[in-house]
Order: structure tokens, then sequence, then C-alpha cells
């Protein structure tokens, strides 16, 4: 971490989002594939630890079909993906569900491989 940034107990920069690599979806909904729920259990435990955290969810797509369907798919997953962790025992008040669509690509949308970056759902700091 840069020196003078701000950070948390850990010394993770505190504006910094946290991409959960591994939580995937089928195809057009916001059904986790099963190697997702792996990855969740484990960032519940984590974040059952880390109990003053308050976290939004962010539901991001990549730019491949109408802009409308992608924003309504990435709420539709960062809600799941919220639901999933309340079931895992965290408290719902700790979290907030908010999708972006296609709007904050991470990468190019030209390629197979920027769009998989793009499809992604992230953590953000609320509480800073």
């Amino acid at each position: 971490t840069a020196t003078g940034t701000d950070v948390d107990a850990t010394g993770c920069d505190k504006q910094l989002p946290i991409t959960l690599k591994g939580v995937n979806f089928k195809s057009g909904s916001a059904e986790l594939t099963d190697d997702s729920r792996g990855v969740l259990d484990s960032v519940a435990e984590t974040l059952k630890r880390a109990s003053g955290l308050t976290l939004e969810v962010a539901g991001h797509t990549d730019a491949s079909g109408d802009d409308q369907l992608n924003q309504t798919l990435s709420e539709q997953r960062a809600e799941t993906v919220k639901q999933y962790l309340v079931n895992a025992g965290l408290p719902a008040d700790r979290l907030e569900a908010k999708g972006y669509g296609e709007s904050q690509p991470v990468a190019s949308n030209a390629n197979e491989e920027g769009r998989l970056r793009n499809r992604r759902v992230e953590l953000k700091r609320l509480d800073q």
C-alpha cells in the first residue's frame, strides 16, 4: 500500500473495491455457478470476523447485449450475492446491493478476456 493511503487495520486501502474472483453466474442469469458457492462461503467467514464493516455488493456486466437488460442483470446478481452472504450468517444491515450494468468497465469489451473481467462482483466499503 502506498505511503499516505487511508488503510484499515489489516493495511488494506479503504478506497479500493475487492473483486470477488471466482464468483460467476450462469450465462444471462443471476444464478450462481457451483464453484462460486465455495468462494462466497470463504468470503462470508472472513466478513463475520470483520464485524465493523458495512459493504456495498456491486454487480457489473460486460457491454454485450442491451444496456437496460445489463443494468437489471447486474442488480439481480448483486442482490443474489448479498442474499447468499446473509444466508451464510451476515447481518443484512451490513450489506447493500447495487448494480452498475456495463457503466464501469475495467477492461476492453472488444475481446472475451476483457468481457470476462468486466463481468464481476465487487465489495466496496461504506464505513469509511
